[in-house]
């Protein structure tokens, strides 16, 4: 990456000006990301077109309008963030809880309203593995087995 003060973007009237440097430096990098990314898309559209005749190729009656893409379940936090937010949520819970329980109220929390069960189970498990660590540590307990119900130590 360039330096933006460096290259004399932070210069106003003669005088240098750090926090425009730093804000030119982010735009620069930012639009080199932008650039980068054109490209894979075009490379990907590409691609897909060279895949789409290939398969009419195959079969020249073949629906491919009616190929959907598969959902793909992108985090939006990385789970970190997730785990200490389920661990604030036990804290501040006044009676034991389950994985599932704290995973749908982190989604809330999130902005994520009416989760898919499925993604409350990927969240779920990456809280539950969260959970089994501090468990280990002595700083959770699990109070019942069926359902597994959580509460700190």
């Amino acid at each position: 990456m360039i330096s933006a003060a460096g290259a004399g973007l932070g210069k106003i009237r003669g005088m240098t000006n750090p926090g425009i440097a730093a804000v030119a430096a982010k735009y620069a990098e930012i639009m080199s990301d932008v650039r980068r990314l054109r490209l894979e898309l075009r490379t990907a559209e590409f691609n897909l077109e060279h895949v789409k005749v290939a398969l009419l190729l195959l079969d020249p009656e073949y629906p491919v309008s009616d190929i959907k893409p598969p959902r793909r379940h992108a985090s939006p936090k990385p789970q970190t963030d997730r785990n200490r937010m389920a661990i604030d949520f036990l804290r501040e819970s006044t009676t034991p809880m389950t994985s599932r329980e704290i995973a749908r109220q982190v989604l809330t929390a999130e902005g994520n309203e009416g989760p898919t069960p499925q993604v409350v189970d990927l969240v779920a498990a990456g809280i539950h593995g969260c959970l089994k660590g501090y468990e280990k540590r002595g700083a959770a307990q699990i109070v019942s087995r069926e359902p597994i119900r959580w509460r700190l130590a």
